[in-house]
């Protein structure tokens, strides 16, 4: 009689065992856990992209800007002043196809706070009376018989960071070591070495998103001296 209500409880349990649905079919509560972790990743990627969202609103309708994004931006002035080097060095290069050193100076234009701004990279070998505008750097790389000019900016350091200056504008100056070198055909000469310095402004500027447009900050180079 013993025997038979052991065995009877084994059935049971046997039964229920069997009956589970872990051990009828084991995809089911794989694939309850697959939902459950997708829920999961789709919550947190929704919040994720809502604060994303959000942070850059903010920083679309922040008129002012803190001191960690003021230095973030120096940082990108900093960025900029090498990129002016290297696209510089790209448009003086004469071996290169004509449209390609056009689209490099077209690039180097998007740099700048304006066409007016003013420099005294020295081209042919003699010191400028003084600052003068870029666009007339651009005419002397072109009558310069130079095959290629090499521009070289290296130790670039914040001399004045930057001030809010008006609203929606700061303004602030880099300091850097600059050398020149003319690449002739077998030749090449140090037209220049010089401590120099930029300033850079940090400012609201349209960008347009399709149909919709914002004010977004952006940082770009100003005067040279």
């Amino acid at each position: 009689m013993k025997f038979k209500k052991i065995h009877i409880a084994f059935i049971l349990a046997g039964t229920m065992i069997l009956g589970s649905p872990t051990c009828e079919d084991p995809g089911n509560e794989a694939e309850y856990v697959k939902e459950e972790v997708s829920s999961t990743d789709k919550h947190y990627v929704t919040q994720t992209s809502e604060s994303l969202k959000q942070s850059i609103e903010s920083d679309f309708e922040a008129t002012d800007l803190t001191e960690q994004k003021r230095h973030a931006f120096e940082e990108r002035a900093k960025q900029k002043v090498l990129d002016f080097a290297e696209y510089l060095t790209l448009f003086a290069s004469k071996e290169l196809d004509t449209a390609f050193r056009y689209q490099a100076w077209q690039m180097i234009s998007d740099l700048f706070v304006n066409e007016g701004v003013k420099t005294n990279i020295e081209i042919n070998g003699h010191d400028p009376e003084g600052p003068f505008p870029l666009s007339d750097l651009r005419e002397e790389i072109q009558r310069s018989d130079f095959s290629s000019i090499l521009v070289n900016i290296e130790n670039i350091s914040v001399t004045d960071p930057s001030k809010s200056i008006k609203e929606g504008e700061y303004k602030g100056s880099l300091g850097y070591t600059r050398h020149v070198w003319g690449i002739e055909s077998y030749d090449t000469i140090l037209i220049s070495s010089a401590e120099g310095g930029m300033d850079f402004h940090v400012r609201k500027v349209v960008k347009h998103f399709g149909k919709d447009s914002l004010q977004v900050w952006n940082v770009f180079l100003g005067d040279s001296y």
